[in-house]
């Protein structure tokens, strides 16, 4: 949604934004703490039954370094995407703009653009066996997205002018910047088996998921801090 907020309401927005993500994470924080108060009390008939030597993530970190490190910097990076979007409008004024230029559209037009490309990455990282193959080139690659954000510095932000069209913005940038993370986010993941013996997969999904969950939360902070910029 499109909110037209005056200068007088910048400082108070910031704080909501700011009350919204701690609250987010003290919610996070208690379910963890909560699940393990369970665990603990569980009966011993429903705990797992261990019957080998399980790896911990220190042993998972050498065998998953590359992949781990990329599905971090694409959840990190695209986590400071929403404070560009929510700032860049169409280059056409507001008063002869088509319904679909209006801000009230144009935002939400590109976080679909977004989210379609990060969809279609997802299963373009399916048919990607020799990206799995290379796992320091998936790293490289989910580093070079961080070009993605000069691209976004030349779209009209906060309508101070455009040295790019509103369809290279669209396209280009918001397209390809989702079709990238779908990509090499998908890759990261779905190349575990690969990587990884059958009796670690549990405990390497476990320590790929921590990777996304942290980089979700470094991207958020990046975020705020953008925001504040």
């Amino acid at each position: 949604m499109y909110f037209d907020v005056d200068g007088t309401d910048t400082h108070h927005t910031s704080w909501l934004t700011l009350s919204y993500f701690l609250s987010a994470a003290v919610v996070g924080l208690a379910s963890i703490c909560a699940l393990k108060f369970l665990i603990r009390r569980a009966p011993i008939q429903f705990l797992p039954k261990v019957s080998r030597q399980t790896s911990s993530w220190s042993d998972m970190a050498p065998k998953l370094k590359w992949p781990a490190l990329a599905n971090f910097s694409c959840l990190c990076i695209s986590s400071v995407s929403p404070v560009f979007i929510s700032k860049i409008t169409s280059i056409v004024p507001v008063e002869t703009a088509p319904i679909l230029l209006r801000p009230e559209a144009f935002i939400p037009l590109a976080i679909v653009l977004w989210n379609i490309g990060d969809l279609l990455g997802s299963v373009l990282a399916v048919h990607s066996l020799f990206l799995i193959r290379l796992q320091p080139l998936l790293f490289a690659l989910s580093l070079a997205r961080l070009g993605f954000i000069p691209l976004y510095l030349m779209c009209n932000i906060d309508g101070r002018g455009s040295i790019v069209g509103d369809w290279f913005y669209l396209i280009i940038v918001q397209f390809l910047f989702g079709l990238t993370h779908g990509w090499l986010s998908g890759a990261s993941m779905m190349g575990v088996p690969e990587w990884i013996g059958e009796e670690d997969r549990e405990e390497a999904g476990a320590f790929m998921g921590m990777t996304l969950v942290a980089g979700l939360v470094a991207g958020s902070m990046l975020g705020l801090a953008a925001a504040k910029a």
